[in-house]
C-alpha cells in the first residue's frame, strides 16, 4: 500500500521542526560555577574569581554511585564582570554551567564603591540563580574563596543558603529590596573560619556579622549583637538562646527563643512622622540556673519575661538610633509601611525621606511570652528543705 506524497510532505515537515537534542552539553563538558567572587581590580577593571566543580562522569554511572571531581578556584579581570567571565571563558575549555552557584561574594573595595553593575548584571542575566545568596566579605573575596580549603565547601555553601536568617539575602529579595521606598538593606559577612579535621586543619565559609547597604554601596556595619538586634523584625523561627540575670544576680535562666512577629504601626499626626514597633516574641526555659520553681502557683515565667522585654528593648534602641544617627539608612522597612499608610503623605515627602527618618520618633514595644518551663520538675540547685 502506497502513502500518498502529501502525507510524505507533511511527515517531513513535523520531523524537521521537532526539539531535538543537538544543542545539549554533556556532563563531561561542563564546569559547575559553586561560588563567586567579585573584586575591585586596578584601572576600575573588575576581578571575577569562580570556584568551579569539575565532574568526572566516568567515576558515576548505572550503578547509582554519585559523580565525582575536583574543585577548582579561577580569577580573571576585565572591565565589566561580563567581561572578565568572557576572558575566563576563552581560556577554559569547558562551559560554565551557573545552575549550582550558590554564593556570591563581594570584596570590601568594590562593595564600598558601589555594586551598581555587578547587581545589574546579576538580576538581568538569565543564568545566575535566583536563589543564591549575595555575601560581603571584609577583605577581597578572592583571598576569601583561594583561603576555602575543605573540599565539602560546596556542602557548606547550600547549608547556609538554607538558614532562615539568610533569606533576606538571596538574589530575588536583594532586587526587591533596592527596589523599594528606602533602598537600603543589610547583607551578611562571609568569613573563613578554621576547624581540625583528622589532625589537619582547613577552612570553612561562615557568616558573622552585617553591612549597611544603601544606594548600593556599603556605609558601615553593625556587629553581631546589633545584627541580632535587627533580626527580630524578619518574623522569622529562630532557635537562639539568650540568658537572662534576675534581680542582678549572677544566676541566669537561659530561654530557647522560638519565633517572632512584628507589627509597624506607622502615625503622621498634626505633621509629625513616629513609628511604633510592636514586637511579639515565644520562648520556652532552655536551662534554669536559680532556685526558681518555675512551675509552682507564684507562676514565676512571667517575672522572667519582664527583664527579658527590657533588654531586648534595649538592644533594638542601641540599633535603631545608630541606623538613624551615624548611617542614616533605613533597613527597616518604615518607607514601605509609611508609604501604604499614607500614599498622599508619602508622595509629598518622598525626596524628604532620609530627612525624615533621621528625626522619627521610633517607639518599640517587646511582649515576650515563654510558654514552657521544661519538661522536670525537679530543680537540681535547690537543696531539700529549700523553697524557692
Amino acid at each position: 500500500m502506497s502513502i500518498p506524497i502529501w502525507k510524505l510532505a507533511c511527515l517531513c515537515l513535523v520531523l524537521a521542526i521537532l526539539p531535538g537534542c543537538w544543542d545539549r552539553i554533556e556532563v563531561n563538558d561542563m564546569a559547575l560555577i559553586m561560588a563567586v567572587g567579585i573584586d575591585k581590580a586596578k584601572n576600575e577593571h573588575i576581578e571575577l574569581t569562580v570556584q568551579v566543580f569539575i565532574p568526572n562522569p566516568s567515576s558515576g554511572g548505572s550503578d547509582g554511585g554519585s559523580t565525582e571531581g575536583r574543585v577548582y578556584t579561577l580569577s580573571r579581570t576585565g572591565m565589566t564582570l561580563p567581561d572578565a567571565l568572557s576572558v575566563m571563558q576563552r581560556e577554559l575549555p569547558r562551559t560554565f554551567f551557573w545552575g549550582h552557584a550558590k554564593a556570591y561574594i563581594f570584596g570590601e573595595a568594590l562593595a564600598r564603591d558601589g555594586m551598581h553593575d555587578q547587581f545589574d548584571f546579576l538580576f538581568r542575566d538569565i543564568e545566575p540563580r535566583e536563589q543564591a545568596n549575595i555575601y560581603l566579605c571584609r577583605q577581597t573575596a578572592k583571598a576569601l574563596l583561594l583561603s576555602l580549603s575543605d573540599p565539602n565547601s560546596y556542602e557548606t555553601l547550600i547549608k547556609m543558603g538554607q538558614k532562615r536568617s539568610l533569606e533576606s539575602s538571596t538574589v530575588i529579595n536583594v532586587a526587591e529590596m533596592i527596589a523599594s521606598e528606602s533602598d537600603s538593606f543589610t547583607l551578611p559577612i562571609a568569613h573563613a573560619s578554621s576547624f581540625m579535621s583528622a589532625g589537619e586543619e582547613k577552612n570553612i565559609l561562615i557568616v558573622k556579622g552585617d553591612a549597611i547597604v544603601k544606594k548600593r554601596k556599603v556605609v558601615g556595619y553593625l556587629d553581631t549583637g546589633m545584627s541580632e538586634g535587627l533580626q527580630w523584625f524578619q518574623n522569622m523561627r529562630m532557635e537562639r538562646n539568650v540568658g537572662i540575670a534576675l534581680d542582678n544576680s549572677q544566676q541566669k535562666i537561659t530561654i530557647k527563643l522560638k519565633r517572632s512577629s512584628v507589627r509597624v504601626i506607622p502615625s503622621i499626626k498634626n505633621g509629625k512622622w513616629s513609628a511604633l514597633m510592636k514586637l511579639k516574641i515565644n520562648a520556652d526555659v532552655a536551662d534554669n540556673a536559680t532556685k526558681l520553681n518555675l512551675i509552682d502557683k507564684h507562676d514565676h515565667l512571667r517575672k522572667i519575661e519582664k527583664p527579658f522585654n527590657e533588654m531586648l528593648s534595649r538592644q533594638i534602641e542601641s540599633a535603631v538610633n545608630r541606623l538613624q544617627n551615624q548611617y542614616d539608612a533605613d533597613v527597616l522597612g518604615l518607607a514601605k509601611a509609611f508609604h501604604h499608610k499614607y500614599p498622599k503623605e508619602w508622595k509629598q515627602n518622598r525626596q524628604r525621606w532620609n530627612e525624615i527618618f533621621k528625626s522619627l520618633d521610633i517607639k518599640i514595644e517587646v511582649d515576650t511570652i515563654i510558654r514552657n518551663p521544661g519538661i522536670s520538675n525537679i530543680n537540681v540547685r535547690v537543696n531539700k528543705g529549700e523553697r524557692s
